[in-house]
């Protein structure tokens, strides 16, 4: 299944999104029932402005399993239809899921409509009007004129992530194998026009993703960043990806905020000066020449994070998932940071998982290292989960800042 995100200026939207999701779901299970095993189905979403902060969302689901014939087509959205097909008889289905799908497109005042040829595959179009929700406008990121490298063999997968980065001032070009990027990346070096960074799919014939890092990093060591898009579940190859030296994952569909996001973390310096603060009467202690590594995936709470924490004079690094964390400290020197706060619940590696890796990196720093889960659940179980994956203790969501200062006064001594 290959998911393609094209012409999307708004990524948030109002709507009601446990009735779309039945409807993608009924759809999208009707694909797969109906399309052979090695069969192709793939899922487009596209935005046409309206009018007064509302814009038109198309969903395109097509598929080339068995299809329909035409005398079906005209009643595929009636209550208990099914085509009358031998070939399909053993197939559960109660005739119902399009007909549902039908009136909620419709209540939304949106339309659906479908296409099909026996023996060749149906393609269903659902177009939703849906208010615009507010954002932040993108921001620019500056590279300094270095180009960033797609790699993936599908070429409109790799055509919507160089849009996004050129949306984002990011000059860009892709290639389709682990091979041509090689050979990009030597040449760009013989040039003396390194990229600034390369985003990789993990799923590519030959030579995958994480195969093209090791090779890469034999060329360039660690001087620049690489990046893994996967439709798959990545903790499955965290553990490759983290000794070929990875430094970031993104899930496809691949969002445009997701880019900026990551690749933002990539433009900063690692270890910044920070301007000392007035220390707030609420800290108990100038924790000036202390370092903490914060780890949430959420930007609006990182920043919150980051801001109150530099008011007791500890100097803030992030990252934006557990896998860059554990890529972050193992990247550091021993003894660089005096405390993790990691946040539970996050794509890509959850703060379980990420604290049970970070504690079993080979370097002595990391057994005692202060690592403080963050979490909107307070219940018993979630406590009990923290502490058992090797987190010290644990601080609830929002953050309290009597009780942040009580952690930092433990632990930063």
């Amino acid at each position: 299944m290959h998911a393609h995100i094209t012409e999307l200026q708004h990524e948030n939207v109002v709507g009601d999104s446990q009735r779309i999701k039945q409807v993608m779901m009924n759809i999208l299970s009707n694909a797969i029932k109906y399309t052979p095993e090695k069969g192709l189905i793939s899922v487009t979403i596209k935005e046409k402005d309206l009018h007064d902060g509302t814009g038109i969302y198309t969903f395109i689901f097509e598929d080339n399993g068995r299809g329909m014939k035409p005398e079906f087509l005209e009643k595929i959205f009636l209550p208990f239809e099914r085509a009358n097909d031998t070939e399909i008889s053993t197939i559960q289905g109660t005739g119902l899921g399009m007909s549902i799908s039908y009136k909620i497109v419709r209540m939304m005042g949106g339309n659906i409509k479908v296409e099909s040829e026996y023996g060749r595959g149906s393609r269903f179009t659902i177009e939703l009007p849906l208010l615009y929700h507010e954002q932040a406008p993108d921001e620019t990121i500056d590279t300094g004129g270095h180009s960033v490298l797609v790699v993936d063999n599908d070429e409109i997968s790799s055509m919507s992530v160089c849009h996004h980065l050129t949306e984002i001032g990011i000059p860009n070009n892709f290639v389709g194998s682990g091979h041509e990027a090689i050979h990009n990346i030597q040449k760009s070096r013989e040039e003396g026009k390194d990229y600034f960074a390369v985003i990789m799919d993990l799923k590519m014939p030959r030579m995958n993703g994480i195969e093209t890092t090791r090779e890469i990093r034999k060329i360039m060591g660690e001087d620049i960043p690489i990046i893994i898009l996967s439709a798959y579940d990545i903790e499955e190859y965290s553990e490759e990806a983290r000794k070929a030296k990875v430094d970031a994952c993104i899930s496809k569909p691949v969002y445009r905020s997701k880019l900026v996001r990551v690749l933002k973390s990539f433009v900063r310096t690692q270890k910044r000066e920070v301007k000392k603060p007035v220390r707030p009467k609420m800290f108990d202690a100038d924790y000036s020449g202390k370092r903490i590594l914060v780890v949430e995936d959420n930007e609006l709470n990182r920043e919150i994070a980051e801001k109150i924490l530099e008011m007791s004079g500890v100097t803030v690094e992030t990252a934006v998932d557990g896998l860059d964390a554990v890529n972050t400290v193992s990247r550091s020197e021993e003894g660089y940071y005096d405390m993790i706060l990691m946040d539970v619940q996050m794509p890509v590696m959850n703060g379980y998982d990420a604290t049970r890796k970070i504690r079993l990196l080979p370097r002595s720093d990391v057994v005692r290292m202060p690592i403080i889960a963050m979490t909107a659940n307070a219940f018993t179980e979630d406590i009990m989960n923290a502490v058992q994956s090797g987190m010290n203790t644990h601080l609830a969501k929002p953050i309290d800042i009597k009780a942040l200062s009580g952690v930092l006064s433990k632990y930063l001594h």
